[in-house]
Parts: structure tokens; sequence; C-alpha cells
């Protein structure tokens, strides 16, 4: 590996829009009422939250530009009418953006608050007096970012568990001691009952544990993870992806 910059350094880009399926699997997390720390660059999955009733989030990602975009996004989805605001967003050239963007039929299939106008309503009404916090920082540093008292209803890692072995040799040490470490530093900022929704999934198949990024090297061996967490149980669920082509999955744990 190339030698190591500054952690902070990393995943500075902004996703326009999620590159994940929001709507398989956020709606199950009953998240009405909820207080909720997500992380999350495109802003997606706090909106999506908002829509289906959060009562307070913390949006909490090691992207300096996170605050920024979702009040400009914000700002566009109340000023903006549904049909148009995928292209309003796409134009913006304000921040530094990926170029990791989905065709607008499948952006409107990942996220809920998208699909319809009776959402996209609920979420502007919602967005009015939303209670929405704002944390740089990244998941492997929680209790440097955040008071050692604060606790959520549910946490959302979306897929930054990919990130598991950078962060993993930026701090020198075997990348399921690191997991378990942190493990215990997220389970104390969860409530009981608490719902974390540790890793996402693409294109994943039981058959397939060794999940791979886009270069072919492994990320992370999930019987490893689940070895690493023991005494934590952890469950798997499926759904469409995007595409309908295939399945993606998230894994959660539930605090009892």
């Amino acid at each position: 590996m190339a030698t190591i910059k500054n952690k902070n350094d990393y995943y500075q880009e902004v996703y326009p829009f999620t590159t994940e399926m929001i709507s398989g699997y956020l709606p199950d997390l009953a998240l009405q009422d909820k207080s909720v720390l997500t992380v999350g660059s495109s802003s997606d999955q706090v909106l999506n939250a908002l829509m289906l009733g959060a009562n307070s989030i913390t949006l909490y990602d090691i992207n300096k530009y996170t605050e920024a975009f979702y009040k400009l996004k914000r700002d566009m989805i109340l000023t903006t009418p549904r049909e148009e605001l995928i292209t309003k967003v796409l134009e913006d050239k304000s921040l530094p953006y990926s170029n990791e963007v989905f065709a607008p039929k499948q952006i409107i299939k990942m996220n809920p608050y998208l699909q319809n106008n009776k959402n996209y309503n609920l979420l502007r009404k919602n967005l009015t007096d939303a209670q929405v916090s704002f944390v740089q920082g990244d998941i492997f540093s929680m209790d440097e970012s955040l008071a050692k008292n604060a606790k959520f209803d549910r946490i959302i890692f979306s897929n930054v568990l990919q990130a598991l072995d950078l962060f993993a040799k930026i701090n020198h040490q075997d990348p399921y001691q690191f997991l378990s470490e942190n493990f215990a530093v997220w389970n104390n900022h969860l409530n009981k009952d608490g719902i974390l929704q540790l890793i996402y999934l693409y294109t994943y198949s039981l058959a397939n544990l060794k999940t791979k990024n886009t270069s072919g090297l492994s990320i992370y061996d999930l019987k490893k993870v689940v070895e690493a967490l023991e005494g934590y149980p952890l469950q798997i669920s499926f759904f469409e992806d995007c595409f309908d082509r295939n399945e993606d999955a998230i894994v959660t744990y539930t605090k009892k």
C-alpha cells in the first residue's frame, strides 16, 4: 500500500445521490420518533429518515463538505418540483462531487422520498423543523467526535465498513481485532433495543462470503466478521437491488 496520508484526507468527494438501495432496508428499521446517527455524504440517508419520521438525526461523516451539501440539497428540495430535483442537483458545480452517479431511474428506485409526490411533500413538511446536527469524523474514532454518553436508537453505517482494512492499517492493527474494539464503542452509543446497520453488501449471496471491491481486492471476510463479533448476534436481510437483477443485503445488530 502507498504511504498512508492523514485519514481525514480520505473520502472527500460528495456523492450527489446514494449508491445503495435505501428503499430496500431503511423503512424496515422503524424510524418513526427515533433518534438516528447516520453516515452519508449524499444526505439521502438523512432525507429518507426524515421522511420516515425520525425525530432527531446526527449526520456523522468524514467528508468535510457533508453539512454544506445537506443544506444545499435541503434548499433545493424545498424550492424544486420533485421531477426536476435530480437534474438540478447534478447541475450543481459548487462542491467536489463523485462521478459515481446512477441513472435517474435507479436514483428514484433507491430513494423513497423521490418515488411519488406524497413522499416528497411529506419530506418537505418534515424538513421545515428538522432536528439535524453534524459531526465530522470517522466511525473508527467515534469517541473522539461524540460525547461518551451520546446514545441513539438507530445507527446507520451504510457501506462504510468497506474501509475496514484501510483504517485498520492506519492504526497498525489487525482488521478484525480493530473491528471488535470499535464495535464495543458503537454498542456503547446504542440505546437498549437500538439497531445498528453495520454492513451494506452489494450483489451479495451466501455462496460468496468474501466481499470484493471493483478492483478485486478483498475488503472483509464476513465469516471473520462474525467470529470477531462473537457474543453480538448479527442478522442478514436481503432485498432486490436497484437494477432488478440481483440482491443486495445488510447486516444488522440489535442491542438487548
